[in-house]
């Protein structure tokens, strides 16, 4: 919905942009580089809209250039991200310092100092946001839960957000499943967004069936279905489902329920399953509800089938039950989907929407953990944030 309205509003600020950057240009007597600063600023977009309209089956006869333009739209999205900031924080600073700078510098001064800063932050934002999104770390959390069980403790390796689609590849996903089955895992949850959007977008489903049919644990991998988990068309990271009349009724692809089902992940939706005695409950996403069903259960409703005394382990894609759980004998409560914010200052933005948006928070006798997850929304950049899998070495009474 949101990159329908963005798409006219991003042509005007880009517009706006170009005149700045021609004009100073001009004033440097570089005006025969105004052709790469169009390339530059218009390059980017034509790429995204390029790749929207290519039809998947097309792409293949064109050499796979949809991907191609697709993977250039999301780097230019994250350059223009921290260019556009560069440039509102040096207007602010140059507002604010305006009467000491005319008295001492030159505007022409100000005005390359102010380039050569706009520049310097973007690269570094940029080059350090790529390099840091596929660095994939182990973030570690230690859980007591004070019930009985036949087991001593579990070892759950929890993992989100995968994304599969444009922005991650074979190699990613090795790299993963290896370090996945370094942590000798009991038992691997996956909490949702498996996939991002297309499933033509996925760089080679087959081998990528292969890898996850590779991961190694005790008692198996359970996942949970995410809101990018079905086939719609996305633009600029959004979906185009408000223009259905039940937006939040949606269905997924054929192919990615069975590329799940090869690659031996057992599903839940509104469905409990047991590790042993301790109960795992996996819940649909809450804006997209999957399969026919036009609702899902409430927490009063499911819980009612619990054993108390027994561990309870909810895995849910969206962080939005975290108060209401903790009114319950439910001990852990995992999810995924905020990317812990992914990207500077969205890093710093993300906890006005949650009350847990990363990490490890607890709730009386609720803990709560949320993963930044493996891949990425959009923007092919990290900046401030972690890809990651999460090990919890959860030990009962």
């Amino acid at each position: 919905m949101i990159g329908a309205f963005l798409i006219p509003v991003m042509w005007i600020v880009l517009m706006i942009l170009f005149r700045i950057v021609r004009n100073y240009l001009k004033s440097v007597h570089l005006g025969y580089l105004t052709i790469v600063a169009a390339v530059f600023l218009f390059g980017g977009p034509l790429a995204i809209l390029g790749g929207f309209f290519i039809p998947s089956d097309m792409s293949a006869m064109l050499g796979g250039c949809k991907r191609t333009l697709i993977r250039i739209g999301f780097y230019w999205l994250g350059v223009m991200l921290y260019f556009v900031l560069a440039l509102l924080m040096c207007g602010i600073i140059y507002f604010m310092l305006r009467p000491v700078l005319k008295k001492r510098y030159s505007k022409q001064l100000a005005r390359n100092l102010t380039a050569l800063t706009v520049v310097a932050f973007t690269a570094v934002m940029s080059l350090y946001g790529i390099r840091n999104a596929h660095d994939l770390h182990v973030t570690e959390y230690e859980v007591d839960v004070d019930k009985d069980s036949v087991l001593d403790e579990l070892n759950i390796v929890l993992i989100g957000d995968t994304h599969l689609g444009y922005n991650i590849t074979v190699k990613q996903v090795a790299e993963m499943v290896e370090l996945i089955n370094r942590q000798d895992p009991d038992v691997v949850l996956i909490a949702g967004d498996i996939f991002d959007n297309e499933y033509e977008a996925i760089e080679d489903p087959e081998e990528m069936i292969r890898l996850f049919q590779q991961i190694q644990s005790r008692y198996g991998t359970y996942a949970i279905w995410g809101n990018h988990d079905i086939q719609e068309k996305i633009l600029l990271g959004f979906t185009f489902s408000w223009m259905n009349k039940e937006k939040h009724v949606v269905q997924a692809d054929e192919r990615m329920v069975e590329f799940v089902r090869e690659a031996g992940i057992k599903t839940l939706y509104d469905q409990w399953a047991r590790i042993e005695d301790i109960q795992l409950y996996g819940r649909p996403d809450k804006e997209k509800i999957n399969f026919g069903h036009t609702s899902r259960a409430d927490v009063s409703e499911f819980m009612k089938d619990a054993d108390a005394g027994k561990p309870i382990i909810v895995l849910d894609h969206e962080p939005s039950d975290s108060l209401i759980l903790s009114q319950y004998p439910a001990d852990l409560y995992l999810n995924g989907h905020t990317h812990a914010g992914q990207m500077w200052p969205g890093t710093w933005t993300i906890h006005l929407f949650w009350d847990n948006a990363y990490g490890m928070k607890r709730y009386e006798n609720l803990y709560n953990i949320v993963t930044s997850g493996v891949g990425l929304f959009g923007v092919n950049m990290r900046t401030d944030s972690i890809a990651e899998i999460v090990r919890i070495r959860v030990t009962f009474k």
